[in-house]
């Protein structure tokens, strides 16, 4: 892994965000203790892992969405990851980040929507805080 690449996704830290603490496992240099150390409170990151280690075009794309999330390029990301969800088949982890996509956007609308489609609002705090900042921000324009 290079240094440049390091420094754009670090590694885990306290007091990250959802999105950034479980997707910035797959650019730290200890994914698996990192993966298992998160399972047991993100049980999606297994299942996620399996994905992206056992298809390049998944894992490609991925990383694709995640270097535009990273560099604040949202409509790219949302491109991106549309076609992620079809080939993740709505994976939970993968429409989190849609989600976080979405708001990042400024269309807080479509997080609830999302959301509500998929019945994840309550699936962890962290889908319900994405959901609530959404709607908080939604009520404020």
């Amino acid at each position: 892994m290079n240094q440049s690449r390091q420094s754009l996704f670090p590694s885990k830290t306290k007091g990250q965000s959802y999105t950034a603490e479980i997707f910035n496992l797959y650019y730290s240099n200890s994914l698996e203790a990192s993966l298992f150390d998160l399972a047991e409170t993100y049980p999606e990151l297994k299942t996620l892992h399996e994905m992206l280690s056992n298809n390049p075009v998944i894992q490609r794309l991925f990383n694709t969405v995640m270097e535009n999330y990273q560099a604040h390029a949202y409509k790219d990301a949302l491109f991106f990851i549309d076609k992620l969800m079809t080939l993740t088949k709505n994976h939970a982890s993968i429409t989190y980040l849609l989600g976080e996509c979405y708001f990042q956007n400024g269309d807080y609308k479509k997080v609830h929507s999302l959301f509500a489609k998929h019945n994840l609002i309550n699936y962890n705090q962290e889908y319900q805080l994405l959901t609530v900042r959404s709607l908080v921000s939604k009520s404020r324009l």
